[in-house]
């Protein structure tokens, strides 16, 4: 997945990131992809699982840290984007900090259903041969319809914010999750006479299930129930 992601702007092979990383390599490569997604694979090969927490605080802030130097402050890095990641376990399972789970968008239990055996090498072939080809049409197309889809967002925005009523956490992260729904609405609209569908249904579902199944998104509700537990005789 996270191949196919990447291919979007250019070559998955040089574009993806390893978690064997520090944070500053991590800010600086931030700041050169700017408003490309920064991508990095495998969560399980970080050195220290405790720079996690701090490396998705200081990526989500869109700025590096401030540094001095002899003749003053540093230039500090800035950057516009999102990040991408996998790994085994789920990512907030190495952070301690409760609003980290308002940072984070989980997607598990993926898998592409429906599909026979040959479609993971057909569409490994197709982004190998093809990447970056997407990205450049989709701006292309996109250029003459901003302002309407500008307009439109708005109406996902307060849907999905009604929608997370029940959930603290779910409220905060669902500025980001409708420009995801909203985004997969646009590429509907756009990439329509080459067939793409993506479909909006499963990706409301799954911000149910975000809300109202996953314990861990909001961390302050799991305590609250878990203390009911304790005390009950």
């Amino acid at each position: 997945m996270l191949l196919l992601c990447s291919s979007v702007w250019g070559n998955p092979k040089e574009y993806i990131g390893s978690f064997n990383v520090t944070k500053v390599a991590v800010e600086r490569r931030s700041a050169f992809l700017n408003s490309y997604p920064q991508i990095l694979d495998d969560s399980n090969g970080v050195n220290d699982t405790k720079m996690i927490q701090t490396m998705i605080y200081q990526f989500v802030n869109n700025i590096g840290k401030l540094r001095g130097s002899i003749t003053g402050s540093q230039h500090t890095a800035s950057w516009r984007s999102i990040m991408l990641t996998s790994c085994e376990n789920e990512i907030l399972a190495y952070a301690e900090a409760q609003g980290l789970a308002a940072r984070v968008i989980p997607i598990t239990d993926f898998s592409f259903e429906g599909e026979d055996e040959s479609f993971s090498g057909k569409l490994y072939t197709s982004f190998t041969d093809n990447h970056g080809a997407i990205g450049i049409e989709f701006l292309n197309r996109w250029k003459d319809k901003r302002n309407i889809y500008s307009r439109e967002f708005e109406e996902y925005r307060k849907m999905y914010l009604e929608k997370s009523v029940k959930n603290d956490v779910a409220r905060r992260i669902s500025l980001h999750y409708s420009f995801i729904v909203f985004t997969g609405k646009v590429l509907n609209d756009l990439f329509n006479r080459e067939g793409l569908n993506v479909d909006l249904n499963a990706l409301e579902a799954l911000f149910y299930n975000i809300s109202n199944e996953n314990k861990a998104v909001d961390r302050p509700l799991a305590a609250k129930e878990n203390r009911k537990k304790w005390w009950k005789f």
